[in-house]
């Protein structure tokens, strides 16, 4: 582009990254210092819109934010980005999920009056339902709102679908699991109709949360029995 010598073109990009006009990124690039920061004000924007578009959200996986940058960058170049926004402080990044350092979910007073709702489900210790019990909790609420409500209580584990269209509070299903726990400390091994017996539930339900603990590593299957797993014995 220049028909400089290679020393010269070195000489003179030390220097402008020295001034602060090009910026050094990975594997020996470089990226003119305005251009860096207006990407990096872009991506905090637009993570600003995601955020407001879905206020009940706390983070975004950082592929949504990346899909919805329209600059042609290398995804290189957009992980050395958000990594430097998280450096400053203005992201916070979890795993593959981020959001703004500044963002905090708020919820209004009816989000919060279904919010309550949902939480009503922790009065019974051992309460199994499916999603249209959930929505049905909270008749005079718009459905779409409840629906929203619903989502956030799932990405806060405040509801746990432990095997398909069985849900329950996580409090609930606590509960299930300390319970089983005990029932085996006390007796060895519990089949699906022990079980069932033991919390008063539907064998298809007792049969759904024994996979699920067992899935976990909780309990181990022998024989048609489960049994605690080596593991949960010493910590129990």
């Amino acid at each position: 582009m220049t028909n400089l010598s290679p020393e010269t073109i070195h000489t003179e990009v030390e220097s402008l990254i020295e001034e602060g006009t090009l910026i050094e990124i990975m594997n020996r690039g470089v990226m003119h210092a305005s251009w860096y920061g207006r990407l990096k004000d872009d991506m905090v924007n637009e993570l600003q819109r995601m955020h407001d578009e879905h206020h009940l959200k706390e983070r975004v996986s950082k592929d949504a934010l990346r899909s919805q940058i329209s600059s042609p960058i290398q995804d290189t170049v957009y992980n050395m980005l958000l990594t430097k926004l998280v450096e400053e402080g203005r992201v916070s990044q979890q795993g593959s999920e981020i959001k703004l350092a500044s963002h905090s979910v708020s919820l209004s007073a009816q989000e919060q009056g279904i919010l309550e709702c949902i939480h009503t489900l922790k009065d019974k210790p051992v309460h199994i339902v499916n999603m249209n019990d959930i929505l049905d909790l909270n008749p005079d609420s718009r459905p779409d709102m409840m629906k929203n409500m619903v989502s956030y209580a799932f990405d806060q584990g405040i509801l746990i679908e432990f095997a398909d269209k069985m849900i329950m509070h996580q409090q609930g299903l606590e509960s299930a699991k300390y319970k089983l726990i005990d029932y085996l400390t006390r007796h060895g091994t519990v089949r699906a109709t022990e079980y069932r017996a033991y919390l008063d539930i539907s064998r298809s339900h007792a049969t759904a949360l024994l996979d699920y603990f067992c899935d976990l590593g909780i309990t181990h299957r022998e024989s048609g029995t489960h049994r605690l797993a080596k593991e949960t014995v010493g910590d129990h």
